[in-house]
């Protein structure tokens, strides 16, 4: 951290941050030069020169050692603040003025970035920040929870982690009642309340931690399953961009043209909805289940037009 003396106005301290990042970006120049770039006496230079200790000289030239450009990249800190921030501003707009306190200096270039994506608004903004705490401090909680149907119910639960799968905010927590990880909309959440007594032990915790690190679904609570698909045209350069852990790519036909990808998935609505998206790019290979309710989900759509 900089120490900068008193008297130091706001536009002495633009220029000193202004000369930092000049070094940190791999820039040499003698205190002259440095005058003439920003427009001040030789003077003023050497004044601010006398604050950045870590700089060395050669000469009349000044320059940050490599030592200090390899464990502090300036630029790349700079576009992980700035990637940072424009993604919070897209997932939880709501706090976008309390994110800026996490940096020194807001990032001026968040603006760059551009992400196709949307999340839905947080109803109350207390109970994801209470989650926070009750997950960090690895307490159990109970709150009440009113599913799709408007049936409500109150859950006495051990809180893992918060997730956002399709823009959805998700809790992903342990139902003690059920004896199994269950997925519970943020926003349909109330009443939430840390509880006195944890549902589960420690070890117990770290297991349930660790079940969750990869969460890739709101299902997690469910056992997994795999289809294979027959894909061509233009759904092949999605999945040639999705293929991770949950959709693996097996086969390739006819020099590309046709990908064969095993999806793993966990309620058969996950995969009902990507089979509806990329008609009539793909095609079930082989599980003659899940072949007949696509047909009776497709039959019941057409039904309404």
């Amino acid at each position: 951290m900089i120490e900068v003396p008193e008297g130091y106005d706001s536009k002495a301290n633009d220029r000193l941050e202004k000369i930092v990042e000049f070094f940190w970006r791999g820039g040499r120049a003698s205190a002259g030069e440095l005058a003439q770039r920003f427009g001040v006496t030789k003077r003023t230079i050497n004044n601010d020169l006398s604050l950045l200790h870590f700089l060395e000289r050669e000469g009349w030239t000044y320059y940050l050692p490599a030592s200090y450009l390899q464990l502090q990249p300036y630029e790349k800190a700079q576009m992980s603040g700035a990637i940072m921030m424009a993604m919070f501003d897209k997932a939880v707009p709501s706090l976008s003025a309390y994110s800026e306190t996490l940096f020194e200096h807001t990032p001026k270039n968040r603006d760059i970035f551009l992400f196709d994506f949307s999340f839905e608004p947080i109803g109350d903004e207390d109970i994801l920040a209470t989650l926070v705490s009750i997950i960090d401090e690895r307490r159990g909680a109970h709150f009440g929870y009113t599913n799709n149907e408007g049936e409500h119910k109150v859950y006495y639960t051990f809180p893992v982690k918060i997730a956002n799968f399709n823009g959805y905010w998700y809790l992903l927590s342990y139902d003690a009642e059920a004896d199994k990880i269950k997925s519970f909309r943020i926003n349909a959440i109330d009443s939430l309340v840390t509880m006195e007594e944890d549902p589960v032990g420690e070890s117990e915790k770290d297991a349930l931690h660790k079940q969750l690190r990869d969460a890739v679904s709101s299902w997690i609570g469910d056992d997994i399953r795999r289809v294979k698909l027959r894909v061509e045209g233009e759904a092949i350069r999605y999945f040639n961009r999705k293929s991770y852990d949950m959709i693996h790519i097996v086969d390739q036909k006819d020099d590309g043209e046709v990908i064969i990808v095993e999806v793993a998935y966990f309620n058969e609505i996950e995969i009902l909805r990507l089979l509806s998206k990329w008609l009539p790019y793909i095609t079930i290979v082989e599980d003659e289940e899940l072949k007949a309710k696509m047909r009776e989900r497709l039959e019941s759509a057409l039904e309404r037009f």
